[in-house]
């Protein structure tokens, strides 16, 4: 038994609403993907500007102490660290709020929870050649450069 909707204004107004249905969806498959792209960009973008102000940080205690930071909190402190002549420390180095917790100027990885107050956990640093690094779970591999994240 089939059953026939006759030719009225509910079954224009059915075919109507099936048909916007169809068009919210195909836009849905257009837009949806930028803002989830544009996410993993910001984060690239912050990796590599948070990179940056760090490693200027370091070399700017090496321009005023004559030796690099041997960790990067001491970027962050107030007082000159006990293998620094007091009067060549000018720091802080870094006065970024909203970084790690509990280490608040020193930047954040944001690939890293903002609860993880670790400076291991966001960056890796190596204080005999001031290098630093991303420390994982940042990606492995490529950004969406097709650079290499051990690049930055």
């Amino acid at each position: 038994m089939t059953i026939k909707i006759a030719d009225t204004p509910v079954k224009h107004i059915l075919r109507d609403v099936f048909l916007l249905f169809i068009f919210l969806g195909v836009v849905a498959l257009i837009v949806l993907p930028r803002p989830c792209g544009n996410s993993r960009k910001a984060k690239e973008s912050t990796i590599k500007a948070n990179l940056i102000l760090i490693r200027n940080a370091t070399d700017e205690f090496k321009t005023d102490t004559g030796v690099y930071p041997q960790k990067l909190t001491d970027l962050s402190a107030t007082q000159a660290p006990a293998y620094v002549e007091a009067e060549k420390y000018k720091g802080p180095y870094l006065n970024n709020l909203g970084g790690i917790k509990d280490n608040g100027a020193i930047p954040r990885n944001p690939y890293v929870p903002s609860a993880d107050s670790d400076v291991s956990h966001h960056w890796s640093y190596t204080a005999t050649s001031a290098s630093v690094t991303i420390s994982f779970p940042t990606p492995v591999g490529t950004d969406s450069n097709g650079d290499p994240y051990s690049g930055y």
